[in-house]
């Protein structure tokens, strides 16, 4: 159905502008990728709007390298995503050369310590997903053991 589509399309794209207007520095903003599709879209929009918005880049891009990776996804990030984006873009890398199993929440834990200024992850996860994201809000504090 196109019509819901573009009527998720414009909610998303609101969402992401919110976003640039809650943070006050472009530095806050921090969007979690590995690659995959989901991320993908997520990056897109938020590139997108990032130039309509005149948003001051580089984007924060949170990578975790995971072990048993897919190397044709490994390949896409390193030989376009990197390349396309270039200078927009501005990788924090967890397991660059070790790929350890290192958790989303341990990678978090550590962004935190070295990136202080970073409020805002944009995750891209579907309702869709599971149960617990069906009713989630679009903003939503971590857990209460996770960083803030």
């Amino acid at each position: 159905n196109l019509d819901e589509f573009y009527e998720k399309l414009k909610k998303s794209i609101k969402t992401l502008e919110e976003t640039i207007e809650k943070s006050s520095s472009t530095k806050q903003i921090c969007i979690s990728f590995n690659g995959g599709k989901d991320c993908c879209i997520v990056l897109y929009l938020f590139y997108a709007v990032a130039l309509r918005c005149a948003y001051r880049f580089p984007i924060n891009v949170l990578y975790i390298e995971i072990l048993n990776s897919f190397k044709e996804m490994d390949n896409f990030v390193d030989n376009t995503i990197k390349k396309f984006y270039q200078n927009s873009l501005e990788f924090v890398t967890f397991d660059e050369n070790t790929r350890s199993s290192k958790t989303l929440k341990e990678c978090l834990n550590e962004l935190k310590i070295t990136k202080p200024q970073i409020n805002y992850i944009l995750m891209g996860t579907r309702r869709s997903d599971g149960a617990y994201f069906k009713n989630m809000n679009e903003f939503e504090l971590t857990d209460g053991d996770w960083p803030r």
